[in-house]
């Protein structure tokens, strides 16, 4: 009862659009991770929008945000989306963006330099598996197909380099076969070509890029005798394979990769899913050589919202054990390593979207999702720290 009492509070505080100051003592939660606290992180509702899941959040300026495609529940179930639109943290309100020409769920995107926005693959909404590439001008507000993958994928990773190349890597070429096939778009070229294959056909796995250098971490094989991999695979310029320089903790599938201070950190990740899902709670870095413990987030995670901006990195939600997480962790790359500075809890909350601005590097916006009930969100949350 305790806990349910708790439970409502808690939503009835972010359906008022008030704050839970991770100040104030959890029953329930580990003692331990609140020891090492130095800030507090505060959670206020600065608006709504129509709410999403397995989508893409970029932010545009100073004070927007681009939510692009994904799920939206409707009358038949979740079905993928074509819509775009803007949200003004600045303002609290959503505004329509030009629709891309197809819908994707499950895709990738990333902004370049100049604002425009490219996006890959996906499924739509007849669940077709997508292989379509299309970019989108904010000039002259309008989405434009730049090509075609070597194989339609969804369930894939991307990883942009210093030099402007955008790998497109493994995934699934339908809804049961995984595909080792790499393609490359050429920033300055604008163009899509085939790049260097993997050793082995994979899906959900994570990939990073450090200056020109593309890592792969973890992944799935298809097919009845499936395994999970837990091997860091390297491709740089001047070696024409992916070479495998390290092996994580454990084999996983969707472990989240970010580039922190200079170094990639490693959170979270799926061990196995049956007869329960079993996520990895730990985090790591990689050093170049080996990968080294940093911290235990108590739960581990899937499908959890992660970004990360200078020296902080911050993770909130996601699917573990038990079912949906209701945690908020931020961590920061100090001269001793990477320290816990602060957690705090929200409502339970996964495949959402996080969003860190350059020029704010202590607060971070919470989009979409699904909660408990695998109904969509519409809130976005700012999350604030001192």
């Amino acid at each position: 009862m305790k806990q349910l009492n708790r439970a409502f509070c808690l939503y009835l505080c972010l359906m008022l659009g008030g704050c839970w100051d991770s100040s104030q003592p959890q029953q329930g939660k580990d003692d331990a991770s609140q020891v090492e606290n130095e800030r507090h992180i505060h959670i206020d509702t600065i608006g709504t929008i129509v709410g999403r899941s397995d989508f893409g959040a970029l932010a545009n300026t100073d004070s927007t945000v681009m939510l692009v495609g994904g799920r939206i529940f409707q009358s038949q179930g979740w079905l993928a989306t074509s819509t775009v639109t803007e949200f003004d943290v600045a303002l609290g309100v959503e505004r329509t963006l030009p629709s891309m020409h197809v819908s994707r769920a499950f895709f990738d995107c990333v902004m370049l330099h100049d604002g425009r926005v490219l996006v890959a693959g996906g499924i739509d909404s007849m669940n077709v598996v997508l292989a379509s590439v299309e970019i989108y001008d904010p000039v002259q507000r309008a989405w434009t197909i730049v090509g075609e993958m070597s194989t339609p994928r969804w369930q894939f990773s991307s990883a942009m380099t210093s030099d402007s190349l955008w790998y497109l890597i493994g995934g699934r070429s339908t809804f049961d076969n995984s595909t080792h096939h790499v393609d490359v778009y050429d920033i300055k070229k604008q163009a899509l070509r085939p790049g260097v294959e993997l050793p082995l056909a994979v899906h959900n796995s994570s990939a990073i890029a450090l200056d020109s250098c593309v890592f792969v971490l973890g992944g799935r094989t298809s097919g009845s005798n499936s395994e999970r991999f837990g091997d860091l695979l390297k491709l740089s310029p001047k070696t024409p394979y992916w070479a495998k320089v390290g092996s994580y903790c454990h084999s996983v599938t969707l472990p989240t990769m970010k580039e922190v201070g200079g170094h990639i950190l490693v959170s979270g990740g799926c061990r196995k899913e049956q007869p329960i899902v079993e996520c990895c709670d730990s985090v790591f870095t990689w050093d170049g050589n080996e990968f080294r413990f940093v911290d235990s987030l108590g739960q581990g995670a899937v499908y959890d919202a992660t970004t990360s901006w200078g020296t902080y990195h911050i993770t909130a939600g996601g699917l573990h054990d038990n079912g949906t997480k209701d945690s908020v962790t931020l961590l920061q790359l100090r001269e001793n390593g990477l320290t816990r500075i602060a957690t705090a809890w929200l409502a339970p909350i996964s495949r959402a979207e996080l969003v860190m601005f350059p020029s704010d590097s202590t607060c971070a916006y919470l989009f979409g999702g699904q909660n408990q009930i695998k109904a969509s969100s519409e809130q976005v949350l700012k999350l604030r720290w001192n």
